[in-house]
């Protein structure tokens, strides 16, 4: 396999996790029914607006509050979503030692179907210049596994498609890079992501 010229990562599960819990606890926090959060957060017209960079995230977080304010009051919902976003996931220690060692051999980006918190919480997760570029959802006005935002990607390294690594835990995503003629893995941990980079020359460990 041909050695890439940049090594692009998505965010969430794969360098980032979520607490499974924390929307339960949120819930408990405003005395919301179990799995009430979730169900309106994502439901709402605004979470996938917000990927788009078409709302920010405030008004995603208020749309939110307002789905479930009809049944729990103002008060609860508030207090549930602000508790929920609280939480602002975990870096995968394994995975911030990949990166690192990345950038003494690869270009590397973070290309992520976002909303617009996404540089703050790379900041917030001290990983604010870990990446040379951050393609983000919510900035290009594009998401993935849409074609539009693996150019965008490519392109903001001068490069090619067919000369990037892009690794996603969503198959879908995966694939949708593929079409665009990127060589694209399915994220599955840290190792198996080092022994894909070693078969095309490029050594984390």
């Amino acid at each position: 396999m041909p050695r890439p010229e940049v090594v692009l990562l998505d965010m969430d599960g794969v360098i980032r996790h979520w607490d499974p819990g924390a929307s339960a606890r949120a819930e408990l926090v405003g005395g919301l029914a179990p799995g009430s959060l979730e169900a309106a957060a994502y439901g709402v017209p605004e979470y996938q607006a917000g990927v788009l960079g078409a709302v920010s995230f405030g008004q995603w977080c208020s749309a939110t509050e307002a789905a479930l304010a009809g049944e729990y009051g103002a008060d609860a919902a508030r207090r549930a979503v602000g508790a929920w976003h609280e939480d602002r996931g975990t870096v995968d220690p394994a995975m911030r030692s990949v990166i690192a060692a990345l950038r003494s051999e690869v270009r590397v980006g973070l290309l992520s179907n976002a909303h617009d918190v996404l540089r703050a919480d790379l900041v917030h997760h001290d990983l604010g210049d870990a990446f040379e570029h951050v393609i983000c959802s919510a900035e290009v006005g594009l998401a993935k596994p849409g074609p539009e935002i693996y150019r965008a990607a490519a392109e903001a390294f001068g490069s090619a498609p067919e000369a990037c690594f892009f690794a996603d835990d969503l198959i879908e995503n995966v694939e949708g890079a593929r079409a665009t003629g990127m060589d694209a893995q399915l994220f599955v941990g840290a190792i198996d992501l080092a022994a894909e980079l070693a078969a095309r020359g490029i050594h984390v460990d």
